[in-house]
């Protein structure tokens, strides 16, 4: 049973604490929504040993915690110092926007509405807008003080891409996706001028209560002040060369590969996501079996292998989906230790089994890193290889390890036929009818080709909620399963956002989120409940 504590703190404001397996969430019920976020980051910067994450909405805190965590320990954050807020000066933002009345999203707007698109935009531009928060991806900044007039409902099924910098409409916030993402609000328009900066902590300047004008601009004008560029044009520089070190050449990369390592924990409050390896298990395998340190950086493939020409002996491994492994034409196995020599080449073909299939080298990959990690994230430029996935010519680096490796083979059992998942019930579980419960638990669900790393979008059964929404964005962790209006599953991945506006019906654990990723597009699996409330 979910446990719900009652905790008071040191000024007198009391909160609610339901704990779940993995994460607690809090929320107060006699204390103002711009305190909420400063208990929030007061737990954020007292570290404590049992908490991972700390993502504060304006109505919700949630902490995810790990195998330090007792219910017992929760006493520690009732005993904390909150200060009132200080009187900060707030600050002053123009926004140049431009508003792209041809986009597709205005006609939601107008029939929600009932106002044409250059009313709707007048009284806009002459809204008294705030701060209320940053969240969803880095860089997005949630905007408070749109009139009620001008609220519209999420999309019941959200946009597989919106461009980056794009000015959105969602419930009663207006907001910024900094980044190219997909989008369940409605996009009118885009701001003019970068608001994400990947290079600092935090990575926006804007921050709660900071007020904003909206000033309009053309198209040109826009062009003019944020040229299209993506970070997929740098290419990565082949570092010095030397006898110590090792080197390879990308020829084809696959449909998707890129570099990935444990991931940068401890960022979510900043709305940065962890990322890391979408089976963390079996990056783990691949690196000890060639005697690397735990969470060296490997090679993460999609669906489809690379072909990789090496300039130098290496010692590999391959874990993960069985991507038919070749060398100079000859088959080899997972899961064991690969010599190779220079100027053989590595190739494979679509996934067999599985989904994602791993490459660990024997030594140090020598690559970028962002916040302590090679992690790619390629919305915002994070990681490893610039913070790019890997294309044609690209070359990786290694330090050579001094010792020879010992040669090893380990035995693993391939991905289940049709696999099952034990989901907990999650924060809004409950708003499902009866019928949608047992459809749930009844029906076989797939996953889309419209999936990557953020999110793994779900086919299956139409659920409801009886007309019920969340009315304020809520906190979101890997392995949360959201239900969108339409009546569809999404399940947040490791790139996936930290808040969110669909109900949380479910989490997976860490476990059961890597068999999820190693599950092929359009195979079904089925959920099975379980219930620890």
């Amino acid at each position: 049973m979910i446990e719900v504590m009652e905790l008071t703190l040191g000024d007198g404001s009391t909160f609610k604490a339901r704990c779940f397996n993995d994460f607690v969430l809090l929320r107060f019920s006699d204390i103002g929504r711009s305190s909420i976020a400063t208990v929030g980051r007061r737990i954020f910067e007292s570290d404590f040993d049992f908490v991972d994450e700390v993502i504060a909405t304006e109505v919700e805190i949630c902490l995810a915690v790990n195998g330090e965590f007792q219910r017992s320990r929760l006493c520690e954050i009732q005993s904390l110092a909150i200060a009132t807020e200080g009187e900060r000066s707030k600050g002053h933002y123009d926004l140049p926007v431009f508003i792209n009345h041809d986009h597709e999203d205005w006609e939601l707007i107008e029939g929600h509405t009932s106002l044409g698109r250059l009313e709707y935009t007048r009284r806009l531009l002459n809204s008294q807008l705030s701060v209320a928060m940053t969240g969803f991806l880095p860089g997005f900044v949630y905007i408070n003080g749109l009139p009620s007039e001008l609220h519209v409902p999420r999309k019941s099924r959200p946009s597989t891409t919106t461009p980056s910098n794009s000015f959105a409409i969602g419930g009663k916030y207006a907001g910024i996706y900094s980044l190219a993402s997909p989008a369940g609000w409605n996009c009118i328009g885009r701001i003019g001028i970068p608001i994400f900066d990947g290079s600092s902590l935090p990575p926006v300047s804007l921050e709660p209560g900071d007020s904003i004008t909206l000033k309009q601009i053309d198209q040109p004008t826009f062009e003019k002040m944020f040229p299209e560029k993506s970070i997929q044009e740098s290419r990565s520089p082949i570092p010095e060369f030397d006898e110590n070190r090792g080197r390879l050449r990308i020829e084809k990369p696959g449909l998707y590969s890129l570099i990935q390592d444990q991931g940068r924990k401890g960022l979510a409050w900043y709305a940065i996501p962890r990322s890391g390896a979408m089976d963390f298990t079996s990056a783990e395998l691949a690196n000890t079996i060639v005697g690397n340190v735990p969470g060296a950086p490997v090679m993460e493939c999609h669906l489809v292998a690379p072909r990789i020409r090496f300039e130098s002996d290496a010692t590999i491994c391959l874990t993960g989906a069985n991507m038919n492994w070749h060398i100079d034409n000859l088959r080899v196995e997972r899961n064991r230790t690969i010599s190779i020599a220079k100027g053989s080449v590595l190739d494979g073909s679509t996934a067999v089994t599985g989904s994602r299939g791993y490459i660990a080298i024997r030594g140090e990959i020598e690559t970028s890193h962002s916040f302590g990690s090679a992690s790619t994230y390629t919305p915002a430029g994070l990681g490893g290889n610039h913070g790019r996935s890997l294309t044609r010519e690209d070359r990786l680096q290694w330090i050579k390890s001094d010792s020879e490796p010992f040669p090893i083979h380990v035995e693993i059992e391939s991905v289940a036929k049709s696999p099952e998942f034990e989901l907990e019930p999650g924060p809004e579980f409950d708003w499902m009818e009866k019928e949608s419960i047992v459809a749930l638990c009844d029906n076989e669900f797939r996953i889309t080709s419209q999936s990557d790393r953020m999110g793994a979008r779900l086919d299956g059964p139409t659920l409801s909620l009886g007309g019920k929404r969340l009315a304020d964005s809520v906190p979101l962790l890997p392995g949360m399963v959201q239900l969108t209006p339409d009546g569809k599953c999404i399940v947040v991945l490791q790139d996936g956002q930290t808040t969110g506006g669909y109900p949380r019906i479910g989490y997976l654990d860490e476990s059961a989120v890597e068999r999820l990723n190693q599950t092929k597009i359009g195979q079904s699996f089925r959920f099975r409940i379980t219930d620890s409330r």
